[in-house]
This record gives C-alpha cells, sequence and structure tokens, in this order.
C-alpha cells in the first residue's frame, strides 16, 4: 500500500528528495551504491532535513559506521537477504 520511487545511485536519491522532500516520507537506503554510497547519501539527506526518516539496508556493513549513522539518527537497519514481510515490519515501526 506504500508508493514508492526508484533512484538508481546515491546522488538521483538526494536530487529527487531536494525536489520532493514535502512527499517523502522514509527513505530506504543501501548502504552500496554507485556515485553516492548509503553512508554519504544518508550523511546529505540528513544536512537537508534533520528529521527525515531512514532505514539502511545491507548484506554487508561495517559495525562501525553502522553505529555512526545509529548516532547520527538512523530510523532502522534491515540485513540483507530479507523477506517482504520483514521489510513491511521496520517501514511500518519507523512510520509509526
Amino acid at each position: 500500500g506504500y508508493e514508492t520511487v526508484l533512484a538508481e545511485d546515491g546522488k538521483q536519491a538526494v536530487d529527487i528528495y531536494e525536489r520532493e522532500e514535502g512527499n517523502i516520507d522514509l527513505v530506504l537506503l543501501d548502504m552500496v551504491m554507485p556515485v553516492m554510497n548509503g553512508r554519504d547519501c544518508f550523511k546529505r539527506l540528513r544536512q537537508m532535513s534533520p528529521a527525515i526518516r531512514v532505514i539502511l539496508s545491507s548484506g554487508f556493513t561495517r559495525e562501525e559506521d553502522l553505529k555512526d549513522m545509529e548516532t547520527e539518527g538512523l530510523d532502522g537497519f534491515i540485513q540483507k537477504p530479507y523477506r517482504s514481510a520483514s521489510l513491511g515490519e521496520i517501514v511500518h515501526t519507523v512510520l509509526g
């Protein structure tokens, strides 16, 4: 029941958010993306909108990167591979 917007890379995600900020309730980021990785994209999005809700998804994430992002306000993390039900649960939790 959610409407989604796809970005091909981290830079495109930032550009889309900049244009559509008022229409985006949640961002799901992969840690490994071309052009701009998930960590850098997350930081840029937080600069643009400190209240932005972000869930990070990754098959491999260094523990210190994840801890730093959690300290900076990351709302959730989901380990790959995951089932759609697990994704639905974390999205529901973060959106409240």
